[in-house]
């Protein structure tokens, strides 16, 4: 009877997982078969973007290190993603102590609004970022850019941090401060190094996202510096040069660089 019983409900559960399995991959092929294409485009020896590529050559990654018209750009969007990964990390570590340890009231809307450029539309975040800083003269300029990338990470950036010390023990700390230690000498003894791994995944976040951000960049940055992901927008609407997908290989690259100190950060954690 028992047999009778388990093996349809195994027979289904098997074919479920069957069907789920060819999903997944499904879903895994349209994410990847993109990236695979842009990559082979990216070695081909050809004057226009093609695949699969009629002969292999490097000298696509060569003039992007070459042509200043895209280094120049790479080295914007890497200063950019530097001085707003600091501000984000800085800022979110502060409010995230805020959140966890404080109590005051209004928590929870401070909550949300430190979350709302997660569920606000970039777009829209970006015609009312261009028309404040149209009046205080801030297109163009690097606190302008600083300041939107900042407000676009910090969500990120909080909810990683506020997540680590949730799993702190604040015993650690209470007994840190009940033998004489302040609250800062607590926090650079006691909290610090017990967060750091949790920091350290949230700048690597918040450094790939600012540094692949371009909807607000595009209406921020002006037309004398452009970023690398503008750049790259502007060239697809009036060129289809490989440069571009060898570019895109490279920033595919450091985003799997990323991830993958994620991954070692978190499990040294």
């Amino acid at each position: 009877m028992s047999q009778n019983v388990v093996l349809p409900f195994r027979r289904g559960s098997s074919w479920g997982h069957i069907v789920l399995g060819l999903l997944m991959v499904l879903v895994i092929m349209l994410m990847v078969l993109p990236v695979v294409l842009v990559v082979g485009m990216s070695f081909s020896n050809s004057e226009m973007l093609a695949f699969p590529p009629r002969g292999l050559s490097l000298r696509h990654y060569r003039t992007f290190f070459e042509d200043q018209s895209w280094f120049q750009p790479a080295l914007l969007s890497l200063k950019y993603a530097v001085l707003s990964t600091t501000v984000k990390v800085t800022l979110g570590t502060l409010a995230s102590l805020a959140l966890v340890r404080g109590r005051f009231r209004g928590k929870r809307i401070i909550n949300l609004m430190l979350l709302s450029p997660m569920i606000v539309p970039p777009i829209i975040i970006a015609v009312a970022a261009y028309n404040v800083y149209v009046r205080f003269q801030l297109v163009g300029t690097t606190l302008g850019v600083v300041l939107a990338h900042t407000v676009l990470g910090i969500p990120m950036v909080v909810l990683v941090i506020t997540a680590t010390l949730y799993r702190f023990d604040t015993n650690l700390e209470l007994a840190a401060m009940s033998l004489g230690a302040n609250r800062l000498t607590t926090f650079w003894r006691i909290t610090f190094p017990l967060i750091r791994v949790g920091i350290a995944v949230a700048a690597t976040f918040a450094f790939i996202d600012s540094f692949n951000e371009l909807i607000v960049t595009n209406f921020l940055v002006g037309t004398r510096s452009l970023t690398l992901p503008v750049q790259i927008y502007t060239g697809l609407r009036y060129t289809l040069s490989p440069v571009i997908a060898s570019i895109s290989s490279l920033m595919v690259g450091m985003s799997l660089l990323g991830l993958i100190t994620i991954g070692i950060l978190q499990r040294r954690q």
